[in-house]
């Protein structure tokens, strides 16, 4: 049997969530039952899309000509593509479904977990709500869903409205922001948050306030908090504003912080032969989340020739982050050699010699 490299969770309207194990190389996914996965929505065409598994990961492939397709708020035209990298949320219609990466590793026996939920009552409200796993930690770009319940206790059907407060809107996504429940029925709501990969992530600790409230007495409304951990990344931008340069010229290095939390580095600059005199205005640069700093420096080469071929001569230059998170980030350049003279013109022949060879 072949191991699942991915799956996808669908959430229905109604709260279930179903999953589909990801095993084919190329899985089809539509209304029709020739499709590796069936969907039985409105919002979902008969052959709506196609995941294939790629040496570079996951590829999405829109075939929908009739229905729209999205992949994290983002429309993908009918025929294009896109790399999955785990947590995309794929709009078909109204429908979301989420992919997620599978990992292969063997699998570790698991710690029951401890039933970490809060219940929320009011004795002047006739319904209650229970949030599970008040405090979580995410890394900014990974996704993580919080299931919220809803009980109706009274003796008349009544509709909920769910609101998410303390963290960018653009973070949270609630799959049914307004559910109607009758007496004695609960109804599940999917609070999921995917904090953006961006260096305005910063990282901290962020109350969260969930709040439900009937429409027949918005003031009978329940909150409950919820508590998000969010933990730094790091990512290092680094680049010469030119690959080639003349022996004795001046060169920039780009630096660019694009993670959230400040980096401490360290630049060297060398050459394989030693051939090169290399130097920086500076050898440490600190940049906090998304700033960008300039490094002048200078390529000069020890000996220069006076005629000859042009030739080239390598040199990298370094960033390391000496303090977490641990990282060597190396840029190439090439300093060129220009001899004032062409090929093949030397010393000037002596009358009955030859040099250096007849």
């Amino acid at each position: 049997m072949k191991k699942a490299y991915g799956r996808l969770d669908i959430f229905w309207p109604d709260g279930r969530v179903e999953t589909a194990l990801l095993t084919d190389d190329v899985t089809d996914v539509g209304r029709l039952g020739n499709s590796q996965v069936v969907i039985d929505h409105d919002g979902v065409d008969a052959s709506h899309l196609r995941l294939s598994r790629t040496k570079q990961g996951a590829i999405l492939h829109a075939l929908t000509q009739k229905f729209e397709t999205f992949v994290d708020s983002v429309a993908v035209k009918p025929g294009a593509s896109v790399p999955l990298n785990g947590g995309e949320e794929i709009q078909l219609g109204s429908l979301r479904v989420v992919f997620r990466v599978v990992d292969d590793s063997p699998t570790l026996p698991m710690i029951p977990a401890v039933d970490d939920t809060q219940r929320i009552i009011s004795e002047s409200a006739p319904f209650r709500i229970e949030l599970q796993l008040p405090h979580i930690t995410v890394v900014p770009g990974a996704y993580i869903s919080v299931e919220l319940s809803v009980t109706n206790t009274g003796r008349e059907s009544e509709r909920y409205t769910i609101d998410v407060q303390g963290v960018p809107q653009s973070w949270v996504r609630v799959n049914r922001p307004a559910v109607v429940v009758d007496p004695g029925d609960t109804s599940l709501v999917m609070i999921n948050l995917r904090p953006i990969r961006h260096s305005d992530s910063r990282p901290g600790s962020y109350p969260v306030q969930v709040t439900v409230t009937p429409d027949r007495d918005p003031r009978a409304a329940l909150r409950a908090m919820l508590t998000v951990r969010l933990q730094p990344f790091n990512g290092l931008g680094i680049a010469l504003s030119a690959s080639r340069v003349n022996s004795g010229s001046n060169f920039r290095l780009h630096l660019h912080n694009h993670g959230s939390a400040p980096l401490a580095l360290r630049l060297t600059a060398q050459d394989a032969y030693g051939k090169l005199n290399l130097r920086l205005s500076q050898t440490f640069a600190q940049l906090g989340p998304g700033e960008r700093a300039v490094v002048s420096g200078t390529a000069t080469l020890k000996e220069k020739r006076a005629f000859g071929a042009d030739a080239e001569h390598a040199f990298v230059i370094t960033a390391h982050a000496d303090a977490q998170p641990y990282f060597t980030v190396a840029v190439p350049g090439k300093v060129v050699d220009h001899p004032p003279l062409p090929r093949g013109v030397g010393l000037p022949r002596l009358p009955g010699r030859c040099w250096p060879s007849c």
